[in-house]
């Protein structure tokens, strides 16, 4: 497992790992696939009194039970097992009074870079630092 490494280590373990190569200005390039973005319509959350009445249900926004997510997070669980994981502790938004700490698991070193990017690290994790999504 590797955790919070900096990114020009997981630059590193990304070249070293064959997950994609240097571009001209030292990018990294990578190809993803045929599926290059989220699926809109594979958005599942668990129907639960706390949250039922703040989530706009639909096509969109599917609602699946407790047991069916225990299961699939069993599933997500035992594929993982034996795998290089890399670990992200970082907040979602900037604004102290609303941003929200969460863990980001990854399998491949350049999508570990990738979340980095999008959410806030560094200086602003703390020892006290306790996610509250995974």
């Amino acid at each position: 497992m590797y955790r919070n490494l900096t990114p020009a280590e997981l630059l590193e373990h990304a070249i070293r790992r064959n997950e994609g190569y240097l571009g001209p200005n030292g990018q990294i390039v990578v190809e993803t696939g045929k599926h290059t973005g989220r699926s809109p319509r594979d958005k599942f959350f668990v129907k639960e009194s706390s949250s039922a009445g703040y989530i706009d249900w639909g096509t969109t926004n599917k609602p699946i039970d407790a047991a069916a997510f225990s299961a699939l997070q069993d599933r997500v669980a035992e594929y993982l097992k034996g795998r290089d994981l890399f670990v992200n502790d970082c907040y979602v938004g900037s604004d102290p009074r609303y941003r929200l700490p969460v863990r980001v698991l990854t399998t491949h070193a350049w999508q570990s870079l990738f979340s980095q990017q999008l959410f806030l690290r560094g200086a602003a994790i703390d020892a006290q630092f306790a996610p509250e999504f995974t």
